[in-house]
């Protein structure tokens, strides 16, 4: 036992106080009734602790029992004591590690047999009690490893964040509470299952969790605020930390997108920035806080909706502002605000409502590059790169705005014409096939396997409905182009050759792909077989069976084209969409299974496939 808690120490208390102590310690409630009542004539708080030994004695474990009457003295002086020890002192953590099994116990007891005792008080819950209590030790390793190792503790304070964001809440103290309440959200361990679990059983699940977090961001910033204080940035902090603590990206995500998560963190991160002063605690502060709003961000903006509505609420502005915090500000925070600017936004720039956004963002920041000297910090190199990628994507996107003609080629694989996109009709059911005829369309459906593959795609993720035609049209253009263009991504080094050997013995059967990999901006191009490919869809985005069957009737006129670009969580979670090419004559697929399975074998492998790349250039293509 602390020395602090000894009933000796009752003896150095002055008569005055004395008086009172000693038989309240024995259980007289008068007596302690009285003794609160003279402490709150002391300014001076060591009385208080010298009465430590009073209150401890009055939360004695041997005196909770459910048979008890309610209003017993034992009962009453419980209460009282906790209501007491709410005037604890960071001073007193030594004294606390003694004090906390009682406390807890008695609180838990409350809270669970009679939740509607006030003893005349006006009702306090034991839940904002223990918010009160353990407001005062936040910070110290020590005691969180002590309180959070016990069961119920979370819970109580997620029923304490409930109460005080109703909307008929009513506390003289409720703004005080609500930042105690955010002290102890900041430093609430969330290091298992376990301790997800209990806090998700106590506020009905994730939606309550998102609820209550973009709830009180609500509740402490007004929309149309343009300033934000350091009161209130404080609990913005708090809230922020506990739903980084919390983790479970994929399991948070899906509700904080659907909730407005995007919009609510980049516009209270953006006007948080605005607020700083000049001062180096307050810049500090606002800093770790940004970097915190990144950090829910880089689960919600890789789907490019939320991407899209981030960036028309700052996020531009945001990460050039994050690129000037100093090395090692916040070691977790710094490394996911590197990786959303290394590959969560150069990845969001195949989609043409992203870029839609870029093109109005990045000229509005030109002003920050010389107020705010960006070259000389650690992380221009990636923006520099990012913005680079940006600028080529949109000026690609308004080449293709200016283009008109689309060529399309008919989806009956025995006929295969390469035409107009006007003179072609679409399939009304799945809005994926084209056909030059009636005729053609008739056959596909009877022999080419459309009847299969246009049912799939209505059912399956294959039809990518969150997709709009323009997203689709531009992921198109930009994938011939990258295959295509001027600057060709698609390479095959010579260690290559004897990978490509393996696939041509079976390739009737499992035909050769062309990934292009998107996920971390650039593309990064490259060919194997798809039965490997197929094994990585577990999603099942993909209808493999109809693809590989159209791909081997075709005679090498068809090649499996596939996308890999960001969706979701950037470590989980990709989109994936199969753009079949289309050409006149066999292309490049076809060419390296013909290289490969040549009887007089192969003099160069990198000759003859630049020779290869060469023929096929001018071989009429379309995706």
């Amino acid at each position: 036992m602390h020395h602090s808690l000894r009933l000796s120490n009752l003896d150095s208390l002055p008569f005055s106080l004395r008086r009172y102590a000693t038989p309240a310690a024995s259980g007289s409630f008068q007596d302690l009734e009285r003794l609160i009542a003279n402490l709150s004539r002391w300014h001076d708080n060591s009385q208080f602790t010298r009465c430590l030994p009073v209150f401890y004695a009055a939360l004695d474990p041997v005196n909770l029992t459910t048979n008890s009457p309610i209003d017993s003295d034992a009962m009453n002086n419980a209460f009282l004591s906790l209501y007491a020890l709410r005037k604890l002192e960071r001073k007193h953590h030594a004294v606390f590690r003694d004090l906390w099994p009682r406390l807890w116990l008695w609180i838990a007891f409350f809270d669970t047999h009679h939740p509607e005792y006030t003893m005349g008080f006006e009702r306090t819950p034991m839940c904002l009690i223990l918010v009160e209590i353990l407001s005062l030790f936040t910070s110290n390793d020590a005691i969180e490893e002590l309180v959070y190792q016990l069961v119920g503790v979370r819970a109580m304070i997620m029923e304490a964040w409930v109460l005080t964001t109703h909307p008929n809440f009513d506390h003289p103290e409720g703004k005080a509470l609500f930042s105690k309440l955010s002290d102890v959200l900041h430093g609430i361990p969330v290091d298992n299952h376990a301790h997800f679990d209990e806090i998700l059983d106590a506020v009905d699940g994730v939606k309550g969790v998102v609820h209550l977090v973009i709830g009180s961001i609500f509740k402490l910033y007004d929309v149309n605020d343009t300033f934000i204080s350091l009161t209130t940035l404080k609990c913005l902090t708090g809230i922020m930390a506990f739903l980084g603590n919390l983790g479970n990206k994929p399991v948070l995500s899906p509700a904080l997108l659907a909730a407005g998560g995007a919009n609510v963190f980049t516009t209270v991160a953006a006007v948080s920035i605005k607020s700083s002063s000049h001062d180096l605690e307050d810049l500090n502060d606002r800093q770790y806080f940004v970097l915190l709003c990144i950090e829910a961000l880089q689960s919600i903006i890789p789907c490019y909706r939320a991407m899209q509505t981030s960036l028309a609420a700052g996020l531009t502005r945001l990460m050039i502002y994050g690129m000037t915090f100093p090395p090692g500000i916040e070691y977790r925070g710094a490394l996911i605000f590197r990786q959303v600017l290394r590959q969560v936004l150069p990845a969001s720039t195949v989609y043409h409502s992203v870029l839609l956004e870029l093109r109005e963002a990045l000229p509005a920041i030109d002003d920050l590059r010389e107020t705010l000297s960006l070259r000389k910090w650690d992380m221009y190199d990636d923006w520099a790169a990012f913005e680079a990628l940006a600028r080529d994507r949109v000026k690609f996107m308004e080449e293709m705005e200016r283009t008109e003609e689309t060529l399309k080629a008919c989806n009956n694989t025995e006929c295969g014409i390469i035409l107009e996109k006007a003179k072609f009709k679409r399939c009304s059911q799945c809005h994926h096939a084209y056909y030059c005829s009636v005729d053609c369309q008739k056959t596909d459906w009877r022999r080419g396997d459309h009847r299969t593959a246009c049912r799939a795609a209505l059912l399956s993720d294959l039809s990518n409905k969150d997709l709009t035609h323009r997203n689709l049209s531009f992921l198109r253009k930009l994938l011939h182009y990258d295959i295509n263009g001027e600057n060709p991504v698609l390479r095959l080094p010579a260690t290559s050759h004897d990978n490509f050997r393996a696939l041509a013995l079976h390739s009737a059967v499992n035909p050769l792909v062309t990934v292009v990999d998107y996920r971390r901006g650039r593309p990064n191009a490259y060919i194997t077989d798809a039965n490997s490919v197929k094994a990585e869809d577990l999603r099942k985005q993909i209808n493999w069976d109809d693809h590989i069957a159209r791909a081997t009737r075709s005679g090498g006129r068809i090649e499996l084209h596939l996308i890999r670009a960001q969706q979701g969580d950037p470590e989980t979670s990709e989109r994936l969409l199969m753009m079949p090419q289309y050409s006149e004559s066999p292309a490049v697929h076809q060419g390296l299974l013909d290289i490969l399975r040549r009887e007089d074998g192969i003099a160069n492998w990198e000759d003859e496939v630049k020779e290869l790349f060469s023929r096929c250039e001018g071989i009429l293509k379309v995706h």
